[in-house]
Formats: C-alpha cells, sequence, structure tokens
C-alpha cells in the first residue's frame, strides 16, 4: 500500500529547470502532462464521482492557467492544485527530473500537534545557526503547520519545488522564539532522463542505499522474555519478515515499534525504479532481491501485512475490505503454519505511522489482542497504484502519477483514512524529552508488559544492539 507521506528526508529533487529553458516549450510539455493526468484520473481513480470535484472544469481551469504562466515553478504548481483540488494526499505526481540535488540537512515530525525537529545534519547550515533536535516548527516559509495540510507543505518543499533556503520560526524547549533563514546545501550534477546510462545508474544505487536503510530491523532482546523490534516497513521479503518473527517468538512478550513505518521512503524509490524498469532501462542484477518482491508482487504490504498478523492468531482474522472502482476483495490473516506467536504485545504508533502498519495496530485492537499506545497515526491507508508513462513530447520529459486505487474498511465497517487510529494509552513526548534523547513511549510500553526503564534507557535500547 502506497501512502504518501512524505518526510524530511534526504531526497535529491532539482531546484532549476528539469527539461528546457525555453517556456514555450515546456508550456507544451506541462500541457501535455495535465492531459495524462486527467485521463488517468477518468480511467483509474478508486471513486467514480473524484470526491464531488468537477473534472472537466477543474482541467478547463487548470489549461486556462498553464496558457498564462510565466516560469516552470508556476506550472508545476498549477498542476498540483489540479490535483490538491481532490483532497487527497495520495493522489500526486513526480515532476520531470533536473540538475541540482538539494539537501536541507534537518528533519521534522508531528508530535500531538506541534511540529518538532527530530534530526539534524551536525554539517548543515541548520546546525551551524543553532536548530537542535526538540525545537518546534511553528511557522515555515509563511505556512502554520497542521496535521492535515503537513504533507502539502512537505510535497511542496521536497518534490514539487525544492528551495535552496528555507525561512522558519522556531520555539526553542525553553520558550525562546525566533526567525531563522536555513541554507540548504545544492549539488549541481547532470540531467538524469530516467536513461540506461552510467550517471542514472549511479543515481539508482545511492537511491537504493537510502531505500536499504530504511528496510534494515532494529531488535532488543537484552531484557529477560521480552523482545522489542522496530518494524521499520512491510515492505520485506517474506524470509527477513519470518526470521525476526522467530526470534520474537522465543519471549514471552513483544513490544513492536511501528512508529516512522509509513512507507514513504519506498515509494519514492519505488516510483523511480518503476519509471525505469517499464522503459527497461535497468538490468536485473541492479536490484536486490527485496526490491524486486515489492515491485513485482501485486499487493505486497498487504500480503505481507495478513503474513505478519497470522502470527498473532491460531485463527482466519478478518482483516477489513479492500474496494477499487471494479472489485471487492476480502482482506484476511491466516495463521501460520509454524505456530504463533501467544504472549503479550504492545504496539507503538506516531502521527507517521500509516499504511499495513496502521492496520496492523487496528487489528490488534479490533481484536483486544495487544494495547497500543503512542500518538494519533497518520490515517492515510488507501491503495495506490504508480502510473510512470512515456515522455509525453519529444523533449522527453518522464514524470510519474500516483494515483489512489482503492478503498479500504477495517473490519469493523469503519475507514482510518484520514481520521488515524486513537491509541489505548495516548503518550507523547515533550520537546524537552526530543532534546534529551528520551523515549517515554518506549518506557512505558516496557511498564505495561513487567519491565522497569527509564525514559533515558528505553531512548539508548536501539543503539546497544
Amino acid at each position: 500500500m502506497k501512502d504518501f507521506v512524505l518526510v524530511l528526508f534526504l531526497i535529491f529533487i532539482s531546484t532549476g529547470v528539469s527539461f528546457s529553458q525555453d517556456l514555450k516549450d515546456e508550456r507544451i510539455v506541462h500541457q501535455s502532462i495535465l492531459k495524462v493526468l486527467k485521463s488517468e484520473i477518468e480511467d483509474n481513480y478508486f471513486d467514480q464521482k473524484f470526491g464531488g470535484v468537477n473534472l472537466a472544469e477543474n482541467y478547463k481551469s487548470a489549461n486556462d492557467a498553464l496558457k498564462n504562466a510565466t516560469s516552470s515553478g508556476q506550472m508545476k504548481n498549477i498542476i498540483s492544485g489540479f490535483l490538491y483540488a481532490f483532497d487527497d494526499s495520495h493522489l500526486f505526481f513526480l515532476p520531470p527530473k533536473s540538475t541540482v540535488k538539494v539537501e536541507y540537512g534537518w528533519e521534522m515530525q508531528f508530535y500531538g500537534d506541534k511540529v518538532f525537529v527530530t534530526n539534524v545534519d551536525e554539517k548543515s547550515d541548520a546546525a551551524k545557526k543553532g536548530v537542535r533536535v526538540g525545537d518546534q516548527i511553528y511557522m515555515i516559509e509563511g505556512f502554520i503547520p497542521t496535521r492535515k495540510d503537513f504533507w502539502k507543505i512537505k510535497y511542496q518543499f521536497e518534490v514539487l519545488n525544492p528551495q535552496p533556503s528555507l525561512e522558519v520560526i522556531l520555539i526553542k524547549p525553553n520558550g525562546n522564539k525566533f526567525k531563522v533563514k536555513l541554507d540548504a546545501k545544492l549539488t549541481e550534477g547532470k540531467v538524469l532522463h530516467y536513461y540506461h546510462d552510467f550517471d542514472s545508474r549511479n543515481f539508482l544505487i545511492e537511491e537504493q542505499n537510502i531505500l536499504s536503510k530504511q528496510l534494515k530491523q532494529s531488535t532488543s532482546d537484552e531484557f529477560q522474555d521480552l523482545f522489542v523490534w522496530k518494524l521499520s516497513s512491510f515492505q520485506l521479503n517474506p524470509p527477513a519478515l519470518d526470521n525476526v518473527m522467530d526470534k520474537a517468538k522465543k519471549a514471552k512478550s513483544l513490544i513492536l515499534d511501528l512508529r516512522g513505518n509509513d512507507s514513504f521512503t519506498e515509494v519514492y524509490w519505488t516510483s523511480i525504479v518503476r519509471a525505469n524498469r517499464e522503459r527497461n532501462f535497468i538490468p536485473l542484477r541492479n536490484r536486490g532481491d527485496a526490491i524486486d518482491d515489492m515491485l513485482n508482487e501485486d499487493f505486497g504490504d498487504l500480503k505481507m501485512l495478513e503474513r505478519m498478523l497470522g502470527n498473532f492468531f491460531d485463527k482466519e482474522i478478518e482483516v477489513g475490505e479492500w474496494r477499487s472502482r471494479k472489485q471487492t476483495k476480502q482482506l484476511v490473516a491466516k495463521p501460520r503454519k509454524e505456530g504463533f506467536f501467544g504472549g503479550k504485545i504492545v504496539v507503538l504508533i506516531d502521527s507517521e505511522t500509516g499504511s499495513a502498519s496502521e492496520m496492523f495496530a487496528r487489528v490488534m485492537q479490533l481484536q483486544k489482542r495487544g494495547i497500543v499506545i503512542g500518538d494519533q497515526s497518520s490515517g492515510m491507508v488507501m491503495e495506490t497504484k504508480f502510473i510512470a508513462p512515456r515522455g509525453v513530447t519529444d523533449l522527453n520529459a518522464p514524470f510519474a502519477l500516483n494515483i489512489t486505487f482503492a478503498d479500504i474498511l477495517m473490519s469493523d465497517g469503519n475507514r482510518l483514512e484520514k481520521s488515524g487510529i486513537i491509541p489505548d494509552e495516548k503518550i507523547i513526548p515533550t520537546a524537552a524529552d526530543l532534546a534529551a534523547g528520551r523515549d517515554p513511549v518506549m518506557a512505558r510500553a516496557a511498564e505495561l508488559l513487567g519491565h522497569k526503564i527509564t525514559p533515558e534507557q528505553a531512548g539508548k535500547i536501539y543503539e546497544k544492539k
């Protein structure tokens, strides 16, 4: 399931002109892109009523605006506005690539109703100007972040129109507020047309390394009869998931940490790989087994969700219902033949828990199988389809579209989309916790399972392994 929850990760999108310096040529390309997007939405969008949007009028308005646009940036904003009308964070397009690599050097995330800095590259301009983990981001480029529109802010600055600098207003843990301009690191490179050339191969290897880090599992068995597992993604190959689960089954209780498990990094990387694969430009030897599984298996992470759930029940469990425009399927988790984990389980979630991880946590709640604690989840679980058309003109401007393909209802008949999971216990780290590296959520989970550790100790659990 492909959720478009963008994190401030080092996604390398250019700030420069992506394929031509000529405004007339760019207008032709963007009009062609808009036409393709409209056609794909007409044919594939899960809701035949388009959420109440008048598709024809929306298209005409966007097309007219493109005729008067005076820059490439304006044209990309017009196309994104065409998609924003659907109020659907899963519906987005990846614009044609260009030459400048942008690294902001810091990351942010919602905790409760506030956004905080969660990571700062010590070599970045942000670090030099005093930005630290735990700083609250009150405003970014004139926008006050809200949970509802957070994805739009990140999409705008990370994918659509990355900036050489961002102006933010920060609130320090002590309450002091100040405004600062944070410069990004810009690196010039060559134009990448998704061709089978040396530079594109290097780019893809770089992106694969990012994905590999995201797929890495962190575990801890330092506590007697308690296994701690940070499941970073459901887009693992089955043996990798089963291997960790076999270790977990040896313990009497389990903390399953699904915080940050939203699948976006995989979605982004997969988008690039699919764009190349569908043009037959990537040889098989350049893709790892886990990536092959992810790309070639329909409903990959839904199948992995069902496989994972099968480890915790001795009978079939109804997960929910998958509904596309033409088809309805029941999602059912069957018990694993190798036996199930019958011990206690606490599931950790946060604002970036989405996709299959969000559904897993909700099944645990509905079946009263485990305790879910942490922050309210993202509310982004719908199924999407990735489309990578060939260049729409002879200017060769490859782009891609992620389109909402199916809705998902849980077994209680309710949707998680846009609502998320309310945890059984809501525990949100404070700015001071983040700054000090404390993890009160993990500490509480251990306490619920009979182990006493401090938030300071909990914050270092994954470092010890």
